[in-house]
């Protein structure tokens, strides 16, 4: 296929361009040098996906004479191509064929492709990309921004946008919200890959920062007799009680729940966006979290025997429940029946919808104010998306950890020997009287100290699984 001719005027634009992707100064584009360019330059590439890797397939586009570089000519009549497709998108999106693109049509294309945007986030992605400062996008300004960032077509190029310049990130912990995944990624399989690798590294997650998890259930349940013991004193308990395993007591099972949980909710939040609101597309923030409310509260019903055995392991002393998971069950049943299985199951209830909006709103305004003052072609850094990670389920942890601790003290045993006890109001009553408001959060140091590590080790797990299973992006460059 011959190569493309510019005229004098688009030559000397992409000839500035070729200077600056010329690292070497060479008159050749090479692997190397657009790996380099796209560090300094700070494009934004999929996540998983290599700088190496993104630049090999660029380079192997044009490179017309395979010879492993490209010279001007080459280069020209790439970005020729490559625009002319980010045109055709562009045109696709315009829906008012005014030659600008506004944050409606923005919406309107991503609801099509079955992601839920909200308004705010459609402006943000406009601002991204509009340089004269009249929240419209002109055809120049869009190709400009797109030219050497992910996607041809508007479903790649939607995929890109929702998981790199909207800066999402797992926490490493329950999200109550789901992830929507577009039409596109579950035809693909993508969304299956995605999921596969975060219950890996949340699963690495959970045990990495098993010891501080077991560590917060003993102080729940048992602080208020240790007041002024020190959380060394306890882990050195621990350890004489049970030697280094015991650390990680209640693990195994934390561990098992992630793929029943996270099936149960993903099936039920489609479920309930399609029952409440008639399909996938074109939920608001509010409907949003209605229906992964719902859809949290269904699994926490379906799998939470296994949160009171988690809780009964983590607490168990040396030889007790010697059958594991099973046989944790099975005492727990002969103790009190079915009704056992479910202890603490209404006031669990009860902290998921208010911990899943304050976990919600807090990631969108942190998030929000982190990423005021970012330049429009730089995507969120590492460090950023994990800081607001570790903030919004920081302060959902604050908000609602009453309910936690009262839930973890209804979940150790079946009955407590003293009638008062055995109702939330009556527990309640009786850890402020001994306490005070200071008794409500014993074990949230434990907690808190271990947000961040357990984000950054689930960030750092998801990209290195995706990695060795070749499974980030579903479209080819994968890392």
């Amino acid at each position: 296929m011959p190569l493309r001719e510019p005229t004098p005027e688009q030559e000397a634009r992409i000839f500035k361009l070729f200077k600056k992707l010329d690292v070497t100064n060479d008159g050749k584009i090479s692997t190397s040098d657009l790996k380099i360019a796209l560090q300094q330059l700070k494009i934004p590439t999929f996540p998983g996906q290599k700088d190496e890797q993104f630049a090999e397939q660029l380079v192997a586009e044009g490179d017309s004479n395979q010879d492993g570089t490209l010279d001007f000519k080459e280069f020209a009549s790439w970005v020729l191509d490559h625009e002319e497709q980010l045109s055709q998108v562009f045109r696709k999106i315009d829906k008012k064929m005014d030659g600008y693109i506004d944050a409606a049509e923005i919406k309107e294309a991503f609801s099509q492709l079955g992601i839920s945007i909200d308004d705010g986030k459609a402006e943000m992605l406009v601002k991204r990309m509009d340089m004269e400062g009249n929240l419209l996008i002109s055809e120049a300004e869009w190709k400009e921004f797109l030219l050497l960032q992910a996607g041809r077509s508007l479903d790649e190029i939607a995929c890109y946008w929702e998981h790199t310049l909207m800066g999402t990130l797992n926490t490493g912990d329950e999200a109550q919200i789901p992830d929507d995944f577009s039409a596109e990624q579950l035809r693909s399989g993508q969304a299956l890959n995605m999921l596969f690798s975060g219950g890996l590294a949340g699963a690495l997650s959970r045990t990495c920062t098993a010891p501080l998890d077991r560590l917060k259930v003993l102080r729940q349940v048992y602080g208020y007799q240790h007041a002024g013991s020190s959380a060394i004193k306890a882990f050195r308990w621990m350890l004489q009680e049970g030697g280094i395993r015991s650390l990680w007591r209640g693990n195994g099972v934390n561990v098992i729940k992630i793929a029943p949980e996270t099936a149960i909710k993903y099936t039920f939040y489609d479920f309930y966006k399609r029952l409440l609101f008639g399909g996938p597309s074109e939920l608001q923030i509010h409907q949003k979290f209605l229906a992964g409310s719902l859809a949290g509260a269904t699994s926490q019903t379906m799998i939470y025997p296994m949160e009171v055995a988690k809780t009964r392991m983590c607490l168990r002393k040396t030889g007790q429940y010697p059958g594991g998971l099973v046989g944790c069950l099975a005492s727990v049943y002969r103790e009190g029946g079915t009704r056992a299985l479910f202890r603490g199951y209404t006031i669990n209830l009860a902290g998921i919808l208010p911990y899943a909006g304050i976990e919600l709103a807090a990631y969108e305004t942190t998030r929000t104010w982190l990423f005021r003052d970012l330049p429009s072609h730089e995507a969120p850094s590492v460090a950023a998306l994990l800081l607001s990670g570790a903030l919004a389920s920081s302060i959902g942890i604050v908000a609602c950890y009453p309910l936690a601790l009262l839930r973890t003290k209804m979940q150790s045993k079946v009955q407590f020997s003293r009638p008062e006890l055995n109702t939330v109001r009556g527990l309640a009553a009786t850890v402020y009287q001994a306490e005070g408001i200071v008794g409500f959060y014993r074990g949230m140091g434990a907690n808190l100290v271990k947000v961040l590590p357990s984000v950054a080790i689930s960030f750092a797990t998801f990209e290195r699984i995706n990695h060795y299973f070749d499974i980030a992006h579903p479209f080819g460059r994968t890392s």
